[in-house]
């Protein structure tokens, strides 16, 4: 099955998957979510607005705010 709901695709497939044990749907369950946030034309725009931290630490919000950092990702699990 393919989960496709924006930015909570893996905690939407987590929730599907748990339902699918507790009703007996399904035996063991592997799960498999991956991410790319930004691609390098959006990463020069955000960060000619000053919206991704240049220090590499992700301070987005209160008065030390520097910005964001964007990564890519792979989670895997498997749940029995």
């Amino acid at each position: 099955m393919t989960v496709d709901n924006g930015s909570t695709s893996g905690l939407a497939a987590v929730h599907l998957a748990c339902r699918s044990l507790l009703t007996s749907e399904s035996s063991p369950i592997c799960i498999a979510g991956a991410a790319n946030l930004v691609s390098l034309v959006d990463m020069d725009e955000m960060l000619e607005q000053g919206l991704v931290s240049g220090s590499g630490i992700c301070r987005p919000f209160g008065p030390k705010r520097r910005g964001m950092q964007f990564s890519i990702f792979l989670t895997i699990a498997y749940i029995t």
